[in-house]
């Protein structure tokens, strides 16, 4: 693997284990999922969770990372959503600063958002070992499908970064 994906790679699977590892990881909030995650890394911001008064917890970064989603976006387990004609302004910048491009970050985003079932609205009223659970499966996928865009044929050893 050339040196440029190598470091893409590293960046995007240190990236996904700290946000699962920190609780950071929130399936269905654009600056916190697996491509938000990945975005907050190439800009070089950091997601953080926010405690709000009745609707429990939400998700930020300390940079804006969310305008991706307005090039493609996976909402409650239907297809996928693509707008390539706005890949355009902070999208753009966003999308590039992970070394992916648009169609590969696609692909991540669906492997996470359609391989978990818990939305981060509901996460208030799950039990930890539920999310935990739930989160690891959509990194498997995400991982599986890294490894197969980076030519890699046992995304094994990834996975194993996940345990806790």
């Amino acid at each position: 693997m050339e040196t440029t994906k190598k470091n893409r790679f590293d960046r995007a699977i240190s990236a996904l284990v700290k946000g699962y590892l920190n609780g950071t990881l929130a399936k269905g909030h654009c600056a916190a999922c697996a491509v938000g995650s990945l975005v907050a890394e190439g800009v070089g911001g950091k997601v953080f969770r926010k405690k709000r008064l009745l609707l429990g917890q939400t998700y930020d970064c300390s940079v804006p990372n969310s305008d991706w989603q307005d090039v493609f976006v996976t909402y409650l387990n239907r297809p996928q959503i693509q707008r390539p004609y706005r890949y355009t302004g902070a999208a753009k910048i966003q999308i590039d600063s992970t070394g992916y491009t648009w169609q590969e970050l696609a692909l991540v985003e669906e492997a996470f958002e359609m391989n978990t079932k818990l939305h981060f609205k509901t996460y208030p009223i799950c039990t930890p070992e539920e999310i935990d659970t739930d989160q690891y499966n959509g990194l498997k996928a995400v991982f599986e499908v890294l490894c197969e865009i980076e030519g890699i044929t046992d995304a094994t050893p990834f996975v194993a970064m996940l345990e806790k």
